[in-house]
């Protein structure tokens, strides 16, 4: 029988450490998957209109809304088209105004004044609503239309 040298003892406890810290890594938290892509042009007061692009974004393991991406550009302004991107948290809302069962996508909803909501309609279409999640009466369009 070989017995270890003094070099072999001293690292025996680090080899240990090494393997025991390996095994307690954390996993890092899974990615959002973008779940939706709208796109469309709203009305605007001062301009030609609003081009909306509007992405969704939910946790991979259960499904929950994390993040969006909304990017809007005003176009036809006498300096050009201006582009503006706004990043934030959104959830669903159960419900709107007019429809208890209906399904409303809400951004910044812990932004009293900042929130935007939206209809959800089908499966490609969010309609825009008003602050008290009733639809815009208005002949002009204000719906975002799914591309992805």
């Amino acid at each position: 029988m070989k017995l270890m040298t003094t070099g072999h003892v001293r690292t025996l406890p680090l080899i240990i450490l090494v393997i025991l810290c390996g095994c307690s890594v954390a996993t890092p938290p899974a990615p959002d998957v973008l779940t939706g892509r709208y796109a469309g042009t709203l009305p605007c007061a001062d301009c030609e209109g609003i081009r909306i692009v509007l992405e969704l974004y939910e946790k991979t393991t259960d499904g929950s809304p994390t993040r969006y991406t909304l990017e809007r550009t005003y176009l036809g302004k006498p300096d050009g088209d201006r582009i503006y991107i706004q990043v934030g948290e959104w959830t669903i809302l159960g419900g709107d105004r007019d429809d208890p069962d209906a399904t409303v996508y809400q951004l910044d909803p812990g932004k009293p004044g900042s929130t935007q909501s939206f209809l959800r309609r089908g499966d490609r279409e969010l309609v825009l609503l008003d602050q008290e999640l009733g639809e815009i009466q208005s002949a002009h369009p204000d719906t975002l239309m799914r591309t992805l």
